[in-house]
């Protein structure tokens, strides 16, 4: 949605993509003329106008995932979570410190995958394996 316009289509026609580096810092303007009009398109406007910047979305998705994982990887093998916890501190981190993301994005994701995480927990039965056998657990 915003790569594309600040690159020049005719560039990703020819299959060079180039590094922005820091262009939306000096063009925060969003790109125009996207998608079918309409009352979603209005809303998606407004709300991006007033609060999305094209390097941030809400909730972290990068967050969300990767803490998704530590929690299904904690009852399998709790030595793996040990070792994954630094990289999984330094994503979260490093997508504020590359501004993909806002600090508060970062929190919308934490929070959202957990509650993502207890709700499907208690609709399905989460498969858990015994570490030692690779059985799953009853």
């Amino acid at each position: 949605q915003f790569y594309f316009p600040a690159i020049g289509f005719n560039l990703a026609d020819l299959g060079q993509f180039p590094a922005i580096g820091d262009y939306f810092r000096h063009h925060p303007e969003l790109p125009a003329n996207y998608g079918p009009e309409g009352p979603f398109r209005l809303l998606v406007e407004a709300m991006q106008g007033n609060g999305e910047r094209p390097t941030a979305a809400f909730p972290s998705s990068h967050v969300g995932m990767s803490t998704v994982i530590m929690l299904l990887l904690w009852p399998l093998n709790r030595k793996v979570v040990y070792i994954l916890f630094p990289l999984y501190v330094l994503l979260c981190g490093a997508t504020v410190y590359i501004e993909a993301h806002y600090f508060v994005d970062i929190v919308g994701g934490f929070v959202s995958a957990i509650l993502f995480y207890l709700i499907a927990e208690r609709l399905w039965k989460l498969p858990y394996f015994d570490g030692e056998r690779g059985q799953p657990t009853k």
